[in-house]
């Protein structure tokens, strides 16, 4: 931690200065469930990737944000080197149940002196191997080499209003930050 030192006369004081808001220099971490090539096709109840986002240096309560938007992120028509017959597509039935996609997931971090964790599960059966069968519609030929076509976004504000935003492609395994994503925190003004 660093400290400004002030001083009138003869009195000096230590006020603490408490570093910016920032994110895990990887960013996103994403890990699909089961990992391929055992994943084709899923077993019933799996098929799903976990996205985790570290936050360090937030003040108070820290409210994380994350939103999936059902998109290209891959050239359209590129296969999936693990989908047989695949091609990148939008997937309009891939939208996790609504979760994410139709409002998006707001988490709310109780404050800590120590790191804080963001975390979210995009589910992406076939309709027949959802648990329960029909709950997600997701078509595993639309994959494209990023996996189900679409960008994780999220944002993360604490108490003192600083906030970083990432973003993730797709659902394969990986970080955000080799997929050339970088984070961009904003600053509270008065320190």
């Amino acid at each position: 931690m660093a400290f400004i030192v002030l001083s009138s006369t003869n009195v000096a004081a230590r006020i603490p200065v408490r570093p910016h808001l920032s994110l895990d220099p990887g960013g996103i971490a994403a890990r699909f469930d089961p990992p391929p090539p055992e994943a084709h096709p899923c077993p019933i109840g799996t098929c799903q990737t976990g996205y985790q986002l570290i936050v360090f240096h937030a003040v108070g309560r820290v409210t994380v944000t994350w939103r999936l938007h059902l998109q290209l992120v891959d050239p359209a028509g590129t296969p999936d080197p693990n989908t047989s017959e695949s091609g990148a597509a939008v997937d309009v039935g891939c939208t996790n149940d609504g979760v994410g996609t139709n409002k998006p997931d707001v988490q709310t971090l109780p404050p800590s002196d120590h790191l804080h964790y963001g975390h979210f599960i995009w589910h992406h059966p076939d309709g027949p191997d959802s648990n329960p069968a029909g709950l997600y519609h997701c078509n595993h030929t639309d994959q494209g080499p990023h996996g189900h076509q679409g960008l994780f976004t999220v944002k993360v504000r604490d108490s003192r209003g600083e906030t970083c935003t990432d973003s993730y492609k797709g659902t394969n395994s990986g970080w955000s930050h080799d997929q050339g994503e970088k984070a961009h925190c904003t600053f509270a003004r008065s320190r």
